[in-house]
């Protein structure tokens, strides 16, 4: 988008409706006024169409690969043949890497191993931020699933300035911050949800959190979130940590 491009959440709003064949009398009187009053309209509507080919093709890809990975579970594809040397040569080599990587985790933190084992990145939102109509939010929400994460943060966090409680954009700041290791901020972010009322985000803020505070050794706070989920991943990590303390 161009820097002097600023679509606000009400012509984001009326540029979906448009796209969606869903105006109303009184957006397509608003539409048709914008479109003779606005220089820029043009190029608006084509921004906003573009975001949500972004997302589909996201959507898309990512079904894509679940396909792809589910074709090919458990088959057996056909390997080159190389001389036995080559293969004497690559388990031996196999059987060295084993080792070191046995050593190196005999020394790892149980802590930090079990963080490893059952964090997984949020896949973020497929669709738009539902009530919000924000063109920033979603095109941050492009950069997050495709990994850009500072890149979505600078598109977000002048949003939670303006809107400090909202949980989506809490929730999905605190998961960028977590991916870039800004373990603090993540918390900050995530306990904010947690100290409102209700949220729809509440479990999976949970969940980050009692992460956040096993990876940093705070083990009692941790249990004490686990032991409020259900989610059955929540409670064999529990016991795990149990087991260790």
């Amino acid at each position: 988008m161009s820097k002097d491009l600023h679509i606000t959440p009400l012509e984001y709003e009326l540029i979906e409706a448009w796209l969606d064949d869903s105006l109303s009398s009184e957006q397509e009187k608003a539409f048709q006024d914008m479109e003779k009053e606005d220089s820029d309209w043009a190029l608006k509507v084509k921004e906003v169409k573009t975001l949500r080919e972004d997302l589909e093709s996201l959507l898309v890809k990512n079904e894509l690969e679940k396909i792809h990975e589910e074709a090919f579970e458990g088959s057996n594809p056909r390997t080159a043949s190389f001389p036995r040397w080559i293969w004497a040569v690559a388990a031996s080599l196999a059987l060295i890497l084993v080792a070191w990587w046995g050593f190196q985790g005999g020394f790892q933190d149980p802590n930090q191993k079990l963080f490893e084992a059952y964090y997984e990145t949020d896949p973020g939102l497929i669709t738009a931020m539902s009530g919000t109509d924000s063109y920033e939010f979603d095109r941050g929400m492009v950069d997050f699933k495709e990994g850009k994460y500072q890149e979505a943060l600078a598109l977000w966090d002048p949003l939670l300035e303006e809107n400090p409680s909202g949980d989506t954009l809490l929730y999905f700041v605190g998961m960028a911050n977590l991916e870039l290791q800004n373990f603090q901020e993540s918390k900050e972010n995530l306990q904010k949800i947690l100290s409102e009322s209700s949220s729809e985000f509440e479990e999976d803020a949970k969940w980050y959190l009692a992460l956040i505070y096993l990876k940093q050794g705070e083990l009692d706070q941790a249990k004490l979130l686990l032991s409020d989920l259900d989610k059955p991943e929540a409670q064999k990590l529990l016991e795990e940590i149990q087991k260790e303390s």
